[in-house]
């Protein structure tokens, strides 16, 4: 199969008409009193420049983050044999081909933690998708787990996300295969299920 090349930040910012989606990013905003043990609160902003606007990075942080979450969503987005089934659950034009000749949904958001002022290899920074669901579309993680919405662009993710690795993809799911994923974790505040497509 014919292999393409992840596309990089500085084509992003050349052009609006590329057939990948605006980019957004998913900001983890280490709100005093806003976090529990159930989960920590995320606000969603718009592109590098609202990463440099909105936490304590800087643009080369932000960037970094950014390239880190690339790296990360080549290991461990959910992965189809072909375009059809990827694009059926997360929208048309929303997809590609990874490395490996499978497909896989082009990342629209990424998870950074604020509560340091730098770039650490304790913190990850998750990639973020756009599910197509039949109640609508939402925002979720690369293992399936949604960010729930708590109005004006913020969400809330499980408790230390930003601390835990997502699993690797280690086989291609079939069509319908992520929805099923996303609707069993759908309850992760209160009990939060388990297992994966990754090893």
């Amino acid at each position: 199969m014919k292999r393409s090349k992840f596309v990089d930040l500085p084509r992003l910012k050349k052009s609006k008409r590329q057939a990948i989606k605006p980019l957004s990013l998913a900001i983890t905003a280490a709100l005093v009193g806003c976090s529990s043990n159930s989960g920590e609160d995320v606000v969603v902003v718009n592109s590098v420049d609202d990463c440099v606007a909105n936490t304590s990075f800087d643009q080369e942080q932000c960037t970094m983050a950014y390239q880190k979450a690339l790296n990360e969503a080549e290991k461990t987005a959910p992965q189809y044999n072909s375009r059809y089934d990827c694009e059926s659950e997360f929208g048309n034009s929303s997809c590609r081909e990874n490395s490996s000749g499978f497909f896989m949904p082009f990342m629209t958001g990424y998870l950074i933690s604020s509560a340091i002022n730098s770039i650490s290899n304790q913190r990850y920074f998750h990639p973020v998708y756009t599910y197509q669901g039949r109640s609508g579309s939402s925002r979720v993680l690369s293992d399936g787990t949604p960010l729930k919405s708590m109005g004006s662009g913020r969400y809330t993710a499980p408790a230390n996300t930003s601390t835990k690795a997502m699993p690797a993809v280690t086989r291609t799911i079939s069509r319908g295969g992520f929805g099923s994923k996303a609707s069993a974790k759908a309850s992760w505040g209160t009990s939060r299920s388990s297992g994966s497509w990754g090893g």
